[in-house]
């Protein structure tokens, strides 16, 4: 619990443990200003911690004071010895969709996820996508007959450091996928009389390989949770698409 305030309107001299909660309700609901700056420090910390080297976080300067409109957040991260910046995978997901603001919230409708593992030491790129292929060429998932159908790909930090670390983007990603999540024709025509198919994919030859989605941006790839070689795959349920939208207030 944080002390309270002295007579200069600032916190006393120190370190002081607490918790998001508290840090909204004391110094993140008063203004516009503090909303907005409450906003931008909790997605910092967010992607401090996708990186999973975060070892403090210091907040400190007008923000954790009685100043009613502070100019800024003022913050200090310590990271382990082993963070490299250069490791750190990407820019948020709601930027790669072109959502430019403190907070975000993406709505999918999607099946129930899909754990993609790999524990190889090396860390091998390809081999931890084509494991993510293999997942993706379901026949017994909702939209394996649907080319509008979307998959997200949910990447642990390991992975995605994995990833980035070796120069690969999500769009990088997303057309390894495209190109290596496949089937034969025959064997989506086999198993479905029904295909929700674009154009040309109805044109294909029995023994052509067709994707498990019409396009590589049907391939949505964000980064969530903590340590572990673990990720998942998530497909749309039907004919829906995701939206994500700038949250206010």
């Amino acid at each position: 619990m944080l002390p309270p305030l002295n007579e200069n309107g600032d916190l006393p001299p120190g370190v002081h443990a607490t918790d998001w909660k508290e840090i909204e309700q004391r110094f993140g609901a008063r203004s516009e200003t503090r909303i907005r700056a409450f906003a931008t420090l909790k997605h910092l910390h967010e992607l401090a911690v996708r990186t999973c080297e975060l070892r403090n976080f210091y907040v400190f300067g007008s923000f954790v004071s009685a100043v009613a409109q502070p100019r800024d957040v003022d913050v200090v991260l310590v990271m382990s010895p082993e963070f490299r910046l250069e490791d750190c995978p990407w820019e948020s997901y709601p930027l790669s969709r072109g959502v430019d603001a403190p907070s975000a919230v993406t709505v999918h409708c999607g099946e129930g996820p899909h754990n993609v593992h790999d524990m190889e030491a090396a860390g091998d790129p390809a081999l931890i996508l084509d494991k993510m292929a293999s997942a993706m060429t379901s026949l017994g998932m909702n939209n394996a007959c649907i080319s509008m159908g979307e998959f997200f790909l949910a990447l642990g930090p390991e992975h995605a450091r994995t990833f980035a670390s070796n120069g690969l983007t999500r769009r990088d990603i997303a057309s390894y996928l495209f190109d290596h999540a496949r089937l034969p024709a025959h064997v989506f025509r086999r198993h479905f009389e029904e295909r929700a198919w674009d154009k040309w994919m109805h044109l294909a030859a029995a023994a052509d390989l067709l994707p498990m989605t019409g396009h590589p941006d049907n391939i949505r790839v964000f980064v969530v949770g903590g340590p572990g070689k673990h990720s998942s795959l998530i497909p749309s349920w039907g004919m829906t698409k995701s939206v994500t939208l700038p949250v206010a207030g």
